[in-house]
């Protein structure tokens, strides 16, 4: 599992394409790391990926910010807990207020 916290390389050249477990993106609103994800997020192929964006949230709180998908995304990937499963889809908790927005491919 690959869970990534504001960063990225830009590109989605560098790496992110040989990403062959299920990761996490974890963003924040304005935060300029967040807009370098995209291109890695949309070169993941290999594998389920979620990519969650906070609002409210800088470069140094992002992943205190952003514990809650964090950790209900381990429990649904290490512990199979499915129920986490929806909060990362379309209407999910991850895609509502406090949160704007939440994408996921390759899950079933």
């Amino acid at each position: 599992m690959y869970v990534l916290v504001c960063g990225g390389s830009g590109s989605g050249t560098t790496g992110a394409a040989n990403i062959h477990g299920p990761s996490i993106f974890l963003g924040g609103e304005g935060e300029s790391g967040t807009a370098n994800f995209e291109a890695d997020y949309t070169a993941i192929t290999k594998a389920p990926s979620v990519f969650v964006t906070k609002t409210m949230t800088d470069h140094i709180y992002c992943a205190r910010n952003n514990l809650a998908p964090w950790v209900a995304f381990m429990r649904w990937q290490f512990c199979g807990e499915e129920k986490w499963k929806p909060e990362f889809m379309a209407n999910g908790t991850y895609s509502k207020t406090p949160w704007l927005a939440s994408k996921s491919k390759g899950f079933m």
